[in-house]
């Protein structure tokens, strides 16, 4: 499991901002995003891989939390095509 880079984004007027975004990894695959959100103190996840799209926009207060269930997740192989 891996994370790196953020990224800030400008409130705009009358919509929650991102504030930043955490990339996740699962062995070496990018499976999405997590994205902290303005006035919800929590992290949202953007995912990108069809084994982890059942999670898509799963928020929790705690990133480590989050990581690992989008792992636990992903090497279950559950919600994509590899899984059939």
């Amino acid at each position: 499991m891996k994370q790196a880079g953020t990224s800030r984004h400008i409130k705009v007027q009358g919509h929650s901002a991102m504030l930043s975004s955490t990339i996740i990894e699962v062995d070496g695959i990018f499976v999405g995003a997590a994205i902290l959100v303005d006035g919800f103190n929590a992290r949202r996840f953007y995912a990108a891989h069809d084994k982890v799209r059942s999670l898509h926009n799963e928020t929790s207060p705690d990133l480590a939390v989050l990581l690992r269930t989008v792992t636990r997740q992903f090497r279950a192989g559950q919600g994509g095509p590899a899984a059939a």
